[in-house]
């Protein structure tokens, strides 16, 4: 019987157009730094920053990970520019919402998880602060309280779809892996959980599957059907 259930965010619980948002998160920070006289910014920077997140070895956490990217490149630290990172993600980032859109279907199924006593985790890949997830979640029209967790770069030492990422969240919270559900939209990234023995349900609104991974899920549906399933599950 599931006790946790572990939700991805973008594509899951946010509609995206992924392509849409890069080009315009990429936009608007690069015209962003532009106006706050961060010339050194680039989307190459920023991309290998994030890479170095990817690999982590849970050394560092991701946050100390990206900064020292940015640091030993072009001398950006996160005391002096951490700050004005967080200014774009307070306001520009919000013209990047354009490609986003709300599932309807997705505050029900969390109110209805709740309602039945389980555990909710927030496991969306942390490679970025806590403020732009924070911004993600009010665009899917949900509250970041109704998690136990939201995994971004200051909490996190590994990132999808390296499994010791998920054993993290597992061993903070001490879980049982056979009472665990995790719900995303991701072959790869959500999918490799099964290899901990925990059982995937796969959004295929969404799907994502950049490497033609077989379909091996135990479950799939889109988010309608998603809905149906959590509506069947008993209470905890």
């Amino acid at each position: 019987m599931y006790k946790d259930i572990f939700f991805d965010l973008d594509g899951t619980l946010l509609g995206m157009d992924e392509e849409k948002f890069l080009h315009l998160y990429f936009k608007y920070l690069l015209g962003f730094a532009y106006k706050n006289n961060l010339v050194n910014l680039s989307v190459d920077l920023i991309e290998e920053g994030t890479a170095a997140m990817v690999l982590n070895d849970g050394s560092k956490t991701n946050e100390e990970m990206f900064w020292e990217i940015l640091n030993n490149k072009v001398g950006y630290n996160k005391e002096n520019h951490a700050p004005l990172f967080d200014k774009f993600y307070l306001n520009d980032f919000e013209f990047v919402k354009e490609s986003c859109y709300l599932k309807k279907e997705a505050k029900e199924i969390i109110d209805t998880l709740i309602s039945k006593g389980y555990n909710l985790y927030l496991t969306t890949n942390p490679i970025f602060p806590k403020i732009a997830t924070f911004q993600r979640i009010k665009w899917a029209g949900l509250n970041k309280n109704d998690f136990r967790i939201v995994t971004t770069y200051e909490n996190c030492h590994y990132s999808k779809p390296n499994l010791k990422y998920y054993q993290e969240v597992i061993d903070k919270f001490k879980l049982n892996n056979n009472e665990i559900l995790m719900i995303g939209n991701d072959v790869l990234e959500d999918g490799i959980i099964q290899k901990l023995n925990i059982d995937c349900y796969l959004v295929t609104d969404s799907l994502i599957n950049r490497k033609n991974l077989p379909l091996d899920a135990k479950y799939m549906s889109d988010i309608k059907g998603l809905l149906e399933f959590v509506k069947s599950l008993p209470k905890v």
